[in-house]
Parts: C-alpha cells; sequence; structure tokens
C-alpha cells in the first residue's frame, strides 16, 4: 500500500473516479426504459409489456448506486482522516516484505 494513498487529494481523486462511473450506471438505469425503447426503434420493434412499474423498479436500482457510492464516500473519509491523524498506524505492504 501507498503511503500517499491516505491523502485529501487522493481521497479527492479516487471520489471523482468512483462518482463518474456511478454517474453513469445511474443514468443508465434511471432512463433504461427509454434507452430500450429508442434501440427497440431502431431495429424496427415494439418494446411491448414495459411501463411505470418496470420503470419504478430501474429507479429504485438506480437510487442504490447512489447509496452504495455515499457509503464508500464515507468509509473512505473516515479512512483518510484516521490516517492522517495517525500516520504512523498506516498498514504496511504486504507484498514488499
Amino acid at each position: 500500500m501507498n503511503k500517499n494513498r491516505f491523502t485529501w487529494k487522493n481521497f479527492s481523486i479516487r471520489q471523482l473516479e468512483l462518482y463518474a462511473v456511478t454517474g453513469f450506471l445511474f443514468y443508465v438505469m434511471w432512463n433504461s426504459l427509454e434507452l430500450a425503447q429508442y434501440v427497440f426503434e431502431y431495429f424496427g420493434r415494439t418494446l411491448e409489456g414495459y411501463g411505470p412499474p418496470q420503470q419504478r423498479w430501474h429507479r429504485v436500482i438506480a437510487g442504490g448506486f447512489l447509496v452504495w457510492a455515499l457509503v464508500i464516500t464515507l468509509m473512505d473519509m473516515i479512512s483518510v482522516w484516521h490516517y492522517t491523524k495517525n500516520p504512523d498506524e498506516i498498514p504496511k505492504d504486504v507484498d514488499s516484505q
């Protein structure tokens, strides 16, 4: 493990990467039925049997991605805060021993 991993600068970079991926997944799941409808129309087919009840569940899953990202952010924030206060407790790299 790199000692510089537990800095606020690296924390912000990790969070930027996390929310870029989470934002993409959120967007796709939130609009999944509209996106599927565009794909089906492109191939000359119709998307039948899907409507607001299915869209609701896709949006629940999309919200789950955001909750997942917030939990990861909180855990990472606590970790960085702890190791900036206690730098002697930073775990040593297991591979180099």
